[in-house]
């Protein structure tokens, strides 16, 4: 994310609420990987920055549930557009079967 005000993991956690939509903030520190002191943070700067939005739960006021913004929305599928043309500039050399072959051999260390 050359350039932009985002670390990864940032993105990541915008990322994982386009995917899985308004998702608590204990739950999205869960599925991202983060511990709640990284995920308040993480959720802190996004909120500044305009993409996510922080509310009660309609079900448990305890919990607090953290929804992508209109502009949330935008620069997530706008970055995730351009990362999948990084990644067919990267993988353009390889024939598909090598372009199979890697994804599937990153999918199984990801997985260890």
């Amino acid at each position: 994310m050359t350039g932009e005000d985002l670390t990864p993991t940032q993105f990541a956690a915008l990322a994982t609420i386009l995917r899985h939509g308004d998702v608590s903030q204990n739950h999205l520190g869960r599925l991202t990987a983060m511990d709640p002191s990284t995920i308040s943070l993480v959720v802190r700067k996004l909120r500044k920055l305009g993409l996510v939005t922080r509310g009660a739960s309609s079900t448990d006021q305890r919990m607090v549930i953290i929804t992508l913004t209109n502009k949330g929305v935008d620069y997530t599928l706008d970055r995730l557009a351009k990362s999948k043309e990084v990644g067919d500039l990267l993988l353009a050399p390889l024939s598909a079967a090598e372009q199979a072959m890697l994804l599937e051999l990153l999918r199984r260390i990801g997985d260890e």
